[in-house]
């Protein structure tokens, strides 16, 4: 059962499940050389964030859980996405990045890192009670 923490401004979980907590996220999808063009992600930030800088590209909301070292997944409610939107970047059954991003700078001190940059790859995707997971396994790429 999840427990509701709702707090996002001070950058606490939004759900917590057992030892798991999930962070609600805005994510650009895109190559950030390609004007957010192409396959992958652009830009992470928060939502409000987001909506504030009225970015052109398009962008919704994700609730990301670090599973492990090196191990995180993002959810990607199927509602919050258009039939074009579900085809072009889960159509296939995979995610694919083709430049590196990097996590947020407060998500990646909580875990006590320097920094998470996310390699160009092929990443798994799951489709789960109306949502699409992300499965991204960066110590593949390392």
């Amino acid at each position: 059962m999840s427990e509701s923490v709702l707090n996002f401004t001070q950058k606490k979980p939004v759900f917590r499940q057992g030892n798991l907590e999930e962070y609600e996220m805005g994510v650009v999808f895109g190559t950030p050389s390609k004007n957010c063009d192409g396959a992958g992600v652009c830009m992470i930030s928060r939502m409000s964030h987001l909506e504030r800088l009225l970015i052109p590209c398009f962008f919704t909301v994700v609730f990301l859980t670090v599973i492990g070292e090196g191990y995180f997944v993002f959810r990607v409610p199927r509602a919050a996405l258009s039939p074009m939107i579900c085809q072009k970047y889960f159509g296939l059954g995979v995610f694919k990045v083709e430049e590196s991003f990097f996590l947020p700078r407060w998500l990646v001190r909580i875990r006590g890192k320097p920094k998470i940059r996310i390699p160009p790859g092929i990443y798994r995707v799951e489709i789960v009670e109306g949502s699409y997971k992300i499965h991204f396994n960066i110590l593949q790429y390392n």
